[in-house]
């Protein structure tokens, strides 16, 4: 699901109040929220719901993904594709975010991480990669893992 997001630069030069807010956008009302502005810093950002003009699709590639038994370990491989389409007549600018899993337990490992092109925060795990997607076009992104752990272990990775 993509999400609208406005971000409002020099805000303070407005004379906003903080409190509930008419949202509107394209001309069409979506609702209300409430204006935080003592955690706003230098911008702004005001959410705007569901863009329904861009499509986001995260798929497990089902012939990259294996699972393997060695010695008294098992490994579950993950690849993933997140394909975004804009059905919008104007380009769009998207932040896409995924996180690899973090393991708590020394015996559960996770490695070879491959990410191409995103960044990674080390400590969340979370990547994440801005792109631009023309009018009625469609950007691919992938990234994969491995799990490593006892066999005598399951684990839920998706």
């Amino acid at each position: 699901v993509a999400y609208l997001t406005a971000k409002i630069l020099d805000w303070q030069e407005l004379n906003l109040m903080q409190g509930e807010a008419n949202i509107f956008f394209e001309g069409t009302f979506l609702g209300q929220s409430m204006l935080d502005l003592t955690t706003a810093g230098d911008t702004l950002s005001i959410s705007l719901g569901q863009d329904k003009g861009v499509v986001v699709k995260r798929t497990l590639l089902k012939e990259f993904s294996s699972k393997k038994f060695i010695g008294s370990n098992r490994t579950d491989d993950r690849h993933y594709e997140i394909v975004v389409r804009n059905n919008k007549q104007q380009p769009v600018s998207i932040l896409i975010e995924d996180q690899f899993p973090i393991s708590t337990h020394k015996e559960i490992e996770v490695r070879d991480r491959e990410y191409k092109g995103a960044k990674l925060e080390d400590d969340t795990q979370k990547i994440s990669w801005t792109i631009n997607v023309e009018p009625r076009k469609e950007e691919k992104r992938e990234f994969s893992y491995e799990v490593k752990y006892p066999k005598d272990k399951s684990l839920q990775l998706d």
